[in-house]
Order: structure tokens, then C-alpha cells, then sequence
């Protein structure tokens, strides 16, 4: 029988973690079966419960603003769209038409709308700062999409802003609400991989952009674009603050001058290392695991699907005894035979939640934020950390032609 050997409790609520599985272990059709503490998940919502929609403006209706937050929004009870803007008028009228919200021409027209509680901030990365901003001195509550800011000195501006205005600074850092991330969570905190010592994620392919993200002006590349999702993941599983952090970035086949290819390392202060790959440049003919997690005594892999655990029970096997004297025989000496043990865990069988249900929570009935903007800001900080270890991209350097 498949056993957890080391389940942890609960963290305190102070350290503005999630807790990790719950302290007991079962088996399921033969397969390890980790069963997370219900706090992990967001907040699920009471259908029995009546509460009040929130009233939503839209500033920005791109890619995120429609494929993203209007897509999620209107189909919730609890929320309501009111109004919506964007500097195309033909967009704006037709977004508005279709979800039967008020067109705005202007950030500030979307501020002043009557009755406006939340103002969704999905305009381009190097203008969510300054919206933000109005968004808070307008008296609004604000989700931002990813990323929070630009550069950490503006992160520490928009958190001042909102503690000083009493309101609340949500980020689409949606990604800590995916099962995929709870059940990495849920494997690590089981303890049946042992200490972990080092984290691997990959996201690779080859596609030439020509886009607005490639564009260092608009606040594009990868490190804003494709990193910050699972950086974020990332940090929540390193438990520790990073310590030093390195990054190549490059820039190489797409039309704008951003880098297209990042690689990533970090260290925390805890010693456990993590690193991080997303390029545009690479053109495999075999997929990398998404995740590897390596343990003192066995390795996750997964594809973002299915993990396959290969571990051993430390207390099956003897101490291992250091034989310092030159060998007698030639040749090496014989391989340890471990009792491995190699099982595969379906990811959907995590529990998920939704984003916008904690943003419900916080605001209809009091609850805590998951995703704080004080625990964006270490990624902020660790961004800082990757682009400052970083060569500067040179216009020698961002030929795509070379």
C-alpha cells in the first residue's frame, strides 16, 4: 500500500500561506491519493446565499479584457458589469451592446460611472500602475491584471496607495487557483518526495510574435508576458524568500526587441533552488516535463495533467555505509537496489477554485484575500533580481535577422 510518510499540518495564518494536506493518507484504486485541507481551495461560494452583485467597470477590452475577465464576469450571479471602455469606439460600443453595459471614452468617465464598486485595470502591462492608481484615488476597489506594475517602485506605490484609500488591491495572479498548482502543493506538503531541494518548470516552443508584448516600451517579453504566472506558483512553493536569483535573457526571433527567451534560477533562503525556462526559441521535436519537483527520496514529473511520482520509503532500506578504502576489485562498485515505488496521479483530481470567487469573499462577507498584493510584490522583487543579473539586450543583440 502507497503511504504519505510525512504529513504536515496546517501553517500559521500569520504567514499568509495556504495550509498544506490534511493530516491523514488513503488510497484510491491502488493509486496515492493526497487529500488537501479544505482552506487550500478558494473560497467556494454558498449557492443558498443572496448577496448583492458587484458592481464591475472594464478599462481595457484586449485580449484580457474580454477573453478574460468579461468572459468570467458575465456569467456570474454575484457580478454585474456596468460599463466599460477601451480607445477604439467601434470596440467599446460593441462590447457594451452585447452585455448591456455603458461605453466609456475615457479612464475617467469609467471612474465616474454611477454606482461603480470595482475597476478592472486589463489595459496594456506599462499602464496598469498609473490606471491602478486613478482606479484606488477614485474611491474603487481594483483588480489588475498580471503584472501588477513594471518595476517594484510602483508595485510599493500602489499598495501604499490602497492602504492609505481603506481599499482593496486585487491582482489576476489566477494561476494560484489552478489544480495544477494545488496539487504540486498537495505532493510536496504530503512529504512522500522527502526535503525538496529543487524545483523545475519549462514552457517552451518556437513561435516568432509581432504583437504589442514584444515590445519592451509596452512592458512586453516573457518575464511579463509568460513568467509571472508561474514565478508566482513558484515562490508560493519555495516557502522562503529568495535570496539570489539569475537570468539570461534574449532576444532573438520576434519583431519587437523585448527577450523571447528567459532562463531563470533562483535560490531561496531556505536552500532550495528553483529553475524556470520560457522561450519562443525552441523547436523540439519532444516536450519537456511542465514541472519536475526533486525530493531527498523520489521526483514528481508532470505534464500539467498527469504526474508520475518514483520514490522509496527511506525506513525499507538500511543506513548506507561509506566503504572509504580503495577498491579491491575492478571496476565500480554495484549499484544499490532501492525498493522504488512509481505511481501515476491524475492533476484534475485537485481541488481548483476561481479567482473571482475570493474577490466575491472579500468583498460580500468579509473574507481574506488569497492572492495579497504584498505577496505580489516579492515577485516584483524577484523579477528586479532576474532583470538587474541580466546582460542588457543591445540593438546589435535583437536582430532577428542575424
Amino acid at each position: 500500500m502507497a503511504t504519505i510518510f510525512a504529513s504536515i499540518g496546517p501553517r500559521p495564518a500569520s504567514g499568509g500561506k495556504w495550509p498544506l494536506v490534511a493530516p491523514y493518507r488513503h488510497r484510491y484504486s491502488g493509486v496515492l491519493r493526497l487529500t488537501m485541507n479544505p482552506a487550500c481551495a478558494a473560497y467556494p461560494r454558498n449557492p443558498s446565499m443572496s448577496i448583492e452583485p458587484i458592481r464591475y467597470g472594464i478599462l481595457g477590452l484586449g485580449r484580457a479584457g474580454v477573453g478574460i475577465h468579461i468572459r468570467q464576469l458575465k456569467q456570474r450571479e454575484d457580478a454585474r458589469i456596468v460599463a466599460v471602455c477601451d480607445p477604439l469606439p467601434d470596440r467599446r460600443k460593441q462590447v457594451a451592446a452585447d452585455i448591456g453595459a455603458t461605453a466609456c471614452d475615457s479612464r475617467e468617465a469609467l471612474l465616474a460611472h454611477p454606482g461603480l464598486e470595482v475597476a478592472v485595470i486589463a489595459t496594456p502591462s506599462h499602464t496598469h500602475a498609473d490606471d491602478a492608481a486613478a482606479a484606488l484615488a477614485a474611491g474603487c476597489d481594483v483588480v489588475v491584471e498580471k503584472p501588477l506594475a513594471i518595476t517594484l517602485g510602483e508595485a510599493d506605490e500602489l499598495i501604499t496607495l490602497a492602504r492609505n484609500a481603506d481599499r482593496k488591491l486585487f491582482v489576476h495572479q489566477n494561476y494560484r487557483f489552478h489544480k495544477d498548482f494545488n496539487h504540486l502543493r498537495e505532493v510536496i506538503g504530503s512529504g512522500v518526495l522527502g526535503p525538496i531541494f529543487h524545483i523545475k518548470f519549462y514552457a517552451v516552443r518556437y513561435s516568432r510574435r509581432n504583437d504589442w508584448q514584444t515590445l519592451t516600451r509596452y512592458g512586453g517579453g516573457n518575464l511579463n508576458n509568460k513568467a509571472t504566472h508561474p514565478l508566482d506558483q513558484v515562490l508560493q512553493m519555495l516557502d522562503s524568500p529568495v535570496e539570489s536569483a539569475f537570468g539570461d535573457l534574449q532576444h532573438l526571433v520576434s519583431a519587437g526587441d523585448a527577450e523571447d527567451h528567459a532562463k531563470i534560477m533562483l535560490r531561496a533562503e531556505n536552500g532550495i533552488t528553483a529553475e524556470l525556462e520560457l522561450s519562443d526559441v525552441q523547436a523540439l521535436p519532444f516536450q519537456y516535463p511542465k514541472w519536475v519537483v526533486c525530493g531527498k527520496y523520489g521526483t514528481l514529473s508532470s505534464d500539467g495533467h498527469t504526474s508520475t511520482l518514483r520514490y522509496y520509503n527511506p525506513a525499507d532500506v538500511p543506513p548506507l555505509e561509506l566503504e572509504a578504502e580503495t577498491a579491491a576489485t575492478v571496476g565500480f562498485t554495484a549499484r544499490e537496489e532501492l525498493p522504488w515505488q512509481e505511481q501515476q496521479l491524475n492533476v484534475d483530481d485537485a481541488p481548483g477554485g476561481n479567482f473571482y470567487d475570493n474577490v466575491t469573499d472579500v468583498l460580500r462577507r468579509g473574507g481574506e484575500m488569497v492572492v495579497t498584493p504584498e505577496s505580489v510584490r516579492e515577485m516584483m522583487r524577484v523579477l528586479e533580481l532576474i532583470r538587474n543579473s541580466a546582460r542588457p539586450l543591445t540593438p546589435a543583440a535583437t536582430s532577428a535577422t542575424m
